[in-house]
């Protein structure tokens, strides 16, 4: 995986005792940095995504399972992994903060691999660490941490899986080859872009097994755990889809047919695929495109060690097959997300920067002009070939600030996505990072580049934390917290699901401890035994008392919520004022 074939420069012998110290108090500085960044997080904001998550967990612990049918289905990878949360809590805001708390970790998790990559790609010990800490402070690698997401996971396990499988590929030892395949196998139970992971390291099992032609016994268990790990985890999504999506979960099988049987839909595909790109570029500081034209170079060096040529071909088959597999299932949602989406990439990311940021430090100058020249006709044309298939669409589509954070202030534009002005300010800093490499010797090459890197992605953070993430988990918050009505661990909860908002419902499904019970306001009987709270969608102008028109005797109307999501209304056994149960 080294861009270049010169090795690291040697560390002085009296510094070496230092480095483990070094390392963990990196990785605890991106802990919490991260945990300071996120402590206003208090509910599931990105939703319906994070409810599923979370009710995985839940079931997973041997909690209620909710009911999210119709939605997507979050696969069970991650909510196997923060499962053990809610075995020392169960009350829903301390169960969101300690899932916030383990991403946080998990960046500082990143920060290890990412020094680990540039290690081996042949940057020296202090480059490396300082390339990696601007690496995992990337700004999509801080903001989409800061939900209970499954994507801060996946890119970790995606970045040991490559390590694993180079460090197989070189030195023949089953033992890696086992890890980077449950590495893979894990992915593919984590997210559906697993899949491309496992993909490709069975085509890259195959690859070994035919070129070296191994004893069996010895590569059996490199061949065969992964199959049988992938195995497993298709049975635990299985159970937890039949669980939380009862009636069945959304399929997106029918857009990939569409895609792949006309003309429209590869132009659909291609257009997508060049916006992922284009996201790629401007929000990895055009290093990860850098990272990909040094990848590529790589991958058909035919001097360049078996190994790294394997590797990086396979970063790049993953890349493609992720861009144009998520390009093709993605149904037309009416957004401008559709076009342009940096989340589907995202863990690809830390080895494309890697590639990139090693480049920038070790390669010749002649080398990194022409790079320029490369990565700015490669952003350019990615984002034209967007622009001119959505055409107008991209001044009248449904625009979300959270979808396109680094865009937003790349350009200074909140409102709306002007997609050349931030282009040009990613090139304008891509550019000041190449002057930098020309204008100082490569030691202050890495303390001028990473340093800045690290300053600008913190202070673009904090922006758009106070922007965006802050003031719409405040506004959900409002909008859906059941903290108003005194909700319990044992209150049973009733839903009346036709007319609520469905923001609303899936929230109130993670935060009733006991799950969500369908009920019908105009059923004259008695709700079921056992049940404490009721909640019904009002429609904001009528009088709420009207919610339940075959209301029991003895309850009374509890709470009355308007809000810019839609309106809902609470009642409870009792009479008004009496003590939540």
């Amino acid at each position: 995986m080294r861009p270049r074939s010169a090795e690291a420069s040697p560390t002085p012998a009296g510094t070496m005792a230092w480095w483990p110290y070094l390392l963990v108090g990196g990785l605890l500085g991106q802990f919490l940095l991260r945990l300071l960044l996120s402590a206003g997080r208090t509910v599931p904001t990105m939703i319906p995504d994070e409810t599923g998550y979370l009710l995985a967990g839940r079931l997973l612990s041997g909690g209620a399972a909710g009911d999210l049918s119709g939605r997507t289905f979050y696969q069970a990878g991650y909510g196997l992994f923060i499962a053990p949360v809610t075995w020392f809590t169960s009350e829903p805001d301390a169960v969101y903060r300690s899932v916030i708390g383990i991403n946080a970790l998990l960046g500082g998790v990143l920060f290890l691999l990412m020094f680990g990559l540039m290690r081996r790609m042949g940057l020296a010990r202090w480059p490396a660490y300082g390339m990696a800490h601007a690496g995992a402070l990337l700004p999509g690698m801080v903001y989409w941490s800061q939900f209970a997401l499954s994507d801060t996971l996946l890119t970790v396990v995606v970045t040991g899986w490559l390590l694993a499988a180079h460090s197989w590929l070189r030195s023949g030892r089953a033992g890696y080859g086992v890890a980077a395949g449950l590495a893979a196998a894990y992915a593919s139970a984590v997210h559906s872009r697993g899949a491309a992971v496992f993909a490709v390291h069975m085509a890259l099992v195959s690859l070994v097994l035919w070129r070296r032609r191994p004893a069996l016994g010895r590569w059996g268990a490199a061949a065969l755990a992964p199959l049988a790990a992938a195995a497993a985890g298709r049975l635990l999504n299985h159970w937890v889809e039949g669980k939380i999506y009862p009636a069945g979960a959304y399929s997106f099988l029918g857009f990939v047919g569409d895609r792949l049987t006309s003309l429209s839909g590869y132009a659909w595909t291609g257009s997508l695929v060049a916006g992922k790109l284009w996201y790629l570029s401007v929000s990895g500081w055009g290093l990860c495109t850098l990272g990909i034209l040094v990848l590529a170079a790589v991958a058909g060096r035919r001097g360049a060690d078996w190994a790294d040529r394997v590797t990086a071909a396979a970063v790049l088959v993953t890349t493609a097959v992720i861009a144009v597999g998520m390009s093709m299932a993605l149904p037309d949602e009416g957004t401008m997300g559709n076009y342009a989406y940096g989340r589907y990439l995202l863990p690809l990311m830390p080895v494309l920067f890697a590639a990139g940021a090693t480049a920038l430090v070790k390669a010749p100058v002649p080398v990194l002009g022409r790079a320029v020249l490369g990565l700015a006709a490669a952003t350019a044309a990615a984002l034209g070939i967007v622009w001119l298939y959505a055409g107008d669409a991209l001044a009248t589509r449904s625009y979300s600030t959270y979808d396109f954070p680094e865009m937003a202030f790349l350009s200074g534009e909140w409102d709306g996505l002007p997609m050349w002005p931030a282009t040009w300010t990613a090139l304008l800093v891509f550019g000041l990072l190449v002057a930098a490499r020309i204008a100082f010797a490569r030691r202050g090459t890495v303390a001028v580049c990473a340093g800045g890197l690290c300053v600008l992605s913190i202070v673009m953070t904090a922006v758009v934390d106070r922007k965006i993430t802050e003031p719409w988990n405040g506004r959900l918050a409002e909008a859906t917290s059941l903290h108003t009505v005194g909700l319990t661990a044992q209150d049973r909860v009733a839903m009346v699901y036709p007319g609520m908002p469905w923001r609303i419902w899936t929230s109130h499904a993670f935060q009733a401890r006991n799950g969500l019970t369908p009920f019908d306001p105009g059923y004259a009987g008695p709700p079921a035994p056992g049940i404490s709270l009721i909640i019904i969608p009002w429609d904001q102008k009528s009088d709420p008392r009207g919610t339940w028109p075959a209301r029991s005797p003895g309850w009374y109307l509890a709470a009355v919520k308007p809000s810019y999501l839609g309106g809902w209304v609470a009642w409870r056994p009792g009479t008004a004022g009496a003590p939540a149960r």
